[in-house]
């Protein structure tokens, strides 16, 4: 059995389109601890605008400083994304101590801008590992 690394949250409520998605701590750890340097940054950007650009306007992640923490993700288009909540800036770590880490949605109108930001999240989480190899 697969160790669960994240998991949406809210995709049941009625009539929007906005929901969340929790990050597991030790793998929010791991990605933390683990440089990005820009040419990794670049192929992981131009993989994800290849993977889904059909469904995304210019996709694209932002990390936490200069780690492998995904921050923010992002449709490329009307300022939809996903970010971690309440850090303003802060190690996402130091403000969930105990908890997993929690992303909300942004400006999530349809169910399409739902699934490019859940596209994205599950690369990042599939392809973790060889971003920070």
């Amino acid at each position: 059995m697969e160790k669960v690394i994240w998991q949406p949250t809210h995709l049941y409520k009625s009539g929007r389109s906005d929901f969340g998605v929790l990050l597991d701590r030790e793998f929010a750890k791991m990605m933390i601890s683990k440089k990005l340097d820009s040419e990794k940054n670049q192929r992981l950007s131009n993989f994800i605008r290849e993977t889904i650009s059909k469904m995304a306007f210019n996709p694209h992640i932002l990390f936490y400083k200069d780690t492998a923490l995904a921050v923010q993700l992002n449709t490329g288009a009307g300022g939809v994304w996903l970010a971690v909540d309440r850090t303003s800036g802060r190690n996402p770590l130091e403000v969930y101590v105990s908890e997993p880490i929690k992303y909300s949605s942004h400006n999530v109108d349809t169910t399409s801008d739902r699934d490019v930001l859940l596209r994205i999240m599950d690369i990042y989480v599939e392809y973790s590992e060889l971003i920070i190899e």
